[in-house]
This record gives structure tokens, sequence and C-alpha cells, in this order.
């Protein structure tokens, strides 16, 4: 696969987690502390923001492993190998919501 082919699967991920994970619920209830004032403060306004938030930070904590495992090992691992450690880690991150989106079935 291509790196920018395993990038897209890393975002796709990190959309998923920010769907069904059961964070959201609880960024919702958090929402006057991040979300900006001049937005509305409606259901649907909290739920895109509230998902937006967390695929961001899924997006974001996962590639962390990756950036350790580069700094690490340097020459020894290639720039589809931290890819593919980095969709790993954004992978774990989506185990709530996986569970969650089998609940729901």
């Amino acid at each position: 696969m291509s790196r920018q082919t395993l990038v897209v699967l890393v975002i796709i991920v990190s959309i998923f987690n920010g769907i069904f994970s059961p964070w959201v619920f609880i960024a919702v209830g958090f929402a006057p502390a991040w979300m900006p004032g001049f937005l509305p403060f409606e259901p649907q306004t909290l739920f895109y923001c509230a998902s937006l938030l967390i695929s961001t930070l899924t997006l974001l904590v996962s590639g962390v492993p990756a950036a350790l495992a580069e700094r690490v090992l340097k020459r020894e691992l290639s720039p589809e190998g931290s890819i593919w450690i980095w969709i790993g880690a954004a992978l774990v991150l989506c185990i709530p919501a996986i569970e969650a989106l089998i609940k729901q079935l």
C-alpha cells in the first residue's frame, strides 16, 4: 500500500472513533469548557463538535507511539512501518467504539 492510502486509513479509523465512541457523550458534557461561544448550543452542533473533537484527539494521540517508534528505532523502521504503528494505535483507541457499535446492533 502507498503511504497516502495508509494515512487515509488512519483518518477513516479516527473518524469512525469520533462517531461511535462513548467518549462523545462525555465530551458533550464538558462542551461549555471547549466549545466556542459563537456556535449555537443545540444538540446537532454539540454532537458534531464533540465528534470532531474525539476524531482529532484520536488522530493526535495515536500518532504518539508512531513518533516514539521513529525516534527510538531511527533507521530500522520504514516510513510505512511507522504509519502501520499509527493505524494500530488508532485501532486500539477504537475498541470502545467498536464495542458500542456491536451493542447497538
